[in-house]
């Protein structure tokens, strides 16, 4: 996923087709990305590299998130299919 980040909001940009973001299908662009849960980090207090920095990881990582769309709160859990860190893009 891409991600952008703005008055302390994190927000999804777009999926990237074959990663676990895009194939899971819950994760759309728009939602935005209030904390990793696992790790219970907060967002808004986190640039933009520290939220791909612990979204990011080898195949097999488990990536929890809590993410809001409109008014409505979920969290989604992701597994990683492809291994790497992109400074642009996780999951």
């Amino acid at each position: 996923m891409l991600i952008t980040r703005y008055d302390g909001v994190v927000e999804i940009r777009s999926l990237i087709d074959g990663r676990a973001a895009a194939k899971d299908r819950r994760i759309r662009p728009g939602d935005r990305i209030l904390a990793l849960p696992v790790d219970q980090h907060e967002t808004k207090t986190l640039g933009k590299a520290g939220v791909l920095q612990l979204i990011a990881g080898p195949a097999g990582t488990v990536v929890e998130l809590k993410l809001m769309r409109s008014s409505a709160v979920f969290i989604v859990t992701l597994i990683h299919t492809l291994a790497g860190y992109n400074p642009d893009a996780a999951c």
